[in-house]
């Protein structure tokens, strides 16, 4: 924004991520890319291979089936397993975009570029989108699903800067990508701010404001 820049961020959003992890093709990574073999190789085999899953609902319990996909989303290792596995999107954006953030399956594209220029608009535009298709390829052949109606994405910059990029659309897959809209936060937070009772929104000491706010939100819940 110091530039007079505008930046295009783009949320991608992917489908029960942790449970389509290719058990071959994630030891295959391992080895070829990050020399990770004998031993240690065996150690992360021996963790993946040979799993069974059942389900229990009232106390009937299913036949045990192979688990050949996925990894553990709330053990330590299951996000570093993960982090390995989907390595080879950094290659694939940095062939289009200087930066992205990513932290397991959250994945945040972003690029910048001068609001005053059509040309710099149309370049950004169709720079992420190329990006977008090539990761939704290679989504594909990884066995990954990447949920197209739900990645979103949004603009940041200055309102004076904003107010001169034009309509901005951008495509992946069939679908036409949403920004925020209420989901935003300066959207949103106004409206759940309104909603609240006048007694909660007129405490002037923050601590107070909290328990309160607690109270008020589990009555909300349970009662």
């Amino acid at each position: 924004m110091n530039k007079q820049h505008v930046t295009l961020l783009v949320f991608l959003d992917l489908s029960a991520a942790f449970d389509t992890v290719d058990h071959d093709i994630l030891l295959r990574r391992l080895k070829y890319k990050f020399g990770i073999c004998n031993n240690a190789l065996a150690w992360f085999r021996s963790y993946l291979v040979n799993r069974s899953h059942r389900v229990v609902i009232e106390n009937v319990m299913s036949d045990s089936f192979d688990m050949k996909y996925g990894v553990a989303q709330r053990y330590c290792l299951g996000p570093l397993l993960f982090i390995l596995y989907t390595s080879k999107l950094f290659d694939v954006i940095h062939h289009h975009l200087l930066t992205v953030h990513c932290f397991a399956d959250d994945t945040e594209l972003y690029l910048a570029f001068n609001p005053s220029s059509d040309n710099a608009q149309d370049a950004a535009i169709l720079a992420m989108e190329n990006c977008l298709r090539d990761i939704r390829n290679w989504m594909i052949t990884d066995r990954l699903m990447i949920n197209d109606e739900k990645t979103e994405f949004m603009l940041i910059g200055t309102k004076a800067q904003l107010a001169k990029v034009k309509n901005i659309t951008l495509t992946i897959g069939e679908s036409t990508l949403s920004t925020l809209g209420d989901r935003a936060f300066m959207a949103g937070a106004p409206k759940l701010w309104n909603v609240l009772p006048l007694n909660l929104r007129s405490i002037s000491d923050f601590n107070i404001f909290k328990h309160d706010l607690k109270t008020y939100l589990f009555k909300e819940a349970f009662y």
